[in-house]
């Protein structure tokens, strides 16, 4: 595994929940993958999450995708609802991740990751490789079961046991024809407060939340290396 494909994993952290499109007026348009289509209605509601999320989820695509560098990269991304546990003194529902990929330059990465959310849909914290877990988090807010195209918040503010600060927002834009992209940013702050990488999660979805794709997007500021990939459902 070279430094590139670990300082991608480093970067996962607290998102395993999981870019996006913007919108236009009225009329047909082209939103910012070149997609054509007629702007989602404003006043539809669209579920976040799908409906059994943190009940008995489970789903399995594969990925393809590319770096700044010139490299291509292959894999799978997968999702499932685990047991119930104690995480930080409350009670949570497991949900686990995992990615694995391997790059045209021959690097090949597993990374698995838990996230823990609360009976109220609060994201609690994450464990992952490496031992790095939350060990506190604070402004953490429920994530809404339903959204409105231009509508946001924040899921909290998480410090793990390495020190590190990560900041995780969640907005709701317009992907076309009815649909909608459900977006999960992170930033991640190292000790000293400054930016180590950002990580951006989306998932274009039908009102109910039945997700259609998913697209990933990792920037490293240290090493100037931005990985994005995705899929379709």
């Amino acid at each position: 595994m070279n430094h590139s494909i670990k300082t991608f994993l480093g970067s996962l952290l607290l998102l395993s929940v999981l870019s996006a499109c913007g919108g236009g007026g009225g009329g047909t348009d082209t939103d910012d993958n070149g997609n054509t289509g007629t702007p989602t209605d404003p006043g539809t509601d669209f579920a976040l999450i799908p409906s059994d999320y943190l009940t008995d989820y489970q789903a399995s695509i594969g990925i393809s995708g590319e770096d700044n560098k010139g490299n291509t990269y292959s894999g799978i991304f997968t999702e499932r609802t685990g047991g119930t546990v104690t995480f930080l003194g409350e009670t949570a529902t497991e949900v686990l991740t995992n990615v694995t990929f391997q790059g045209s330059q021959g690097a090949y990465a597993i990374a698995d990751s838990t996230s823990y959310f609360s009976a109220d849909r609060r994201l609690l914290g994450q464990t992952s490789d490496g031992g790095i877990e939350t060990v506190s988090a604070t402004g953490v807010t429920a994530l809404p079961v339903t959204a409105r195209i231009g509508d946001s918040g924040q899921l909290g503010v998480y410090t793990d046991n390495q020190g590190d600060e990560v900041t995780t927002t969640w907005k709701l834009d317009d992907g076309y024809d009815g649909r909608a992209w459900v977006v999960f940013e992170s930033k991640n702050f190292d000790g000293l407060g400054d930016v180590e990488s950002e990580t951006v999660f989306s998932f274009l979805v039908q009102p109910d939340g039945t997700r259609l794709k998913m697209k990933m997007e990792s920037y490293n500021r240290t090493v100037d290396l931005r990985i994005s990939m995705g899929g379709d459902y």
